[in-house]
């Protein structure tokens, strides 16, 4: 299995063992995992942590609520510069809009957004987006400001009726832990409008843990039961979903230029 995404430091805040549990899991078979970041404080540990896991690789980014920073266009050159000499940077994010937590202003956001798509569109990179209670703002804005190397929707959570339109920007869908949840029969429902080549799955860990295991601080050791849920929903073979989402996840990476196979 491979798991999309996934924000090791913040798992160790919360006392897990991070470093521990990724060797667990890349020993026990994880193919490839994407440690995210979202501050420019963490940086440089989380380079020097993915220099040790040869299939671990990050992404980084400003999260929507940089905008509430007055300083934050004077940290974009820190990004640039660690996503330049990190080879292990594969994707600018996360960023986006959330307009559930309602960080700053909406239009502070959107700026923080747009800024870091068009860096990502300089460097190359894909991107990660985070996107909750803003459908549609989040469409306009990547309509205007178009990540050319595409992205992925990470922890997809809106209905079906938005798959199509978010389709036609070429971009990934991520699902997480919620899809396991009573409350999210259409967040199941959009993921079984998604196009196959399209499907990614994650932890988002440490949060959103899957329903079995609510009352556990999540982790990629327990992404399982995501892909289960996602197995019996899509009516796919499991062994089959793990091979199409690890496919999905490989061709993602590649977008960067900078993806290495390893065998498992």
């Amino acid at each position: 299995m491979v798991d999309s995404h996934f924000h090791t430091l913040h798992m160790i805040a919360r006392d897990l063992p991070g470093e521990a549990i990724l060797e667990e899991c890349f020993t026990a078979g994880m193919s490839y995992g994407l440690d995210v970041g979202i501050v420019a404080e963490t940086f440089a540990r989380r380079a020097e942590l993915a220099s040790r896991f040869p299939r671990l690789y990050l992404a980084s980014g400003f999260y929507p609520s940089a905008c509430e920073d007055p300083l934050w266009r004077d940290k974009l050159p820190l990004l640039e510069d660690h996503l330049i000499h990190t080879p292990r940077a594969v994707a600018l994010g996360e960023i986006g809009l959330d307009f559930n937590r309602m960080y700053g202003t909406r239009e502070g956001q959107k700026e923080v957004m747009a800024a870091q798509i068009e860096l990502a569109n300089r460097l190359g990179l894909p991107v990660i987006i985070h996107s909750r209670d803003a459908a549609m703002e989040t469409l306009e804005l990547l309509h205007r400001y178009t990540p050319m190397k595409g992205g992925i929707l990470h922890c997809f959570s809106y209905g079906p009726e938005w798959v199509d339109r978010f389709a036609e920007l070429d971009l990934y869908f991520s699902f997480a832990g919620n899809i396991t949840y009573k409350k999210s029969p259409e967040i199941r429902e959009a993921m079984k409008q998604v196009p196959p080549t399209r499907l990614l799955m994650e932890t988002d860990a440490p949060y959103l843990s899957p329903q079995p295991v609510r009352h556990r601080i999540n982790h990629p050791g327990l992404i399982g039961y995501t892909y289960e849920t996602a197995a019996r929903e899509t009516g796919l073979p499991l062994e089959d979903l793990i091979s199409m989402v690890k496919a999905n996840f490989v061709e993602f990476l590649s977008l960067s230029g900078r993806f290495v196979p390893v065998e498992v």
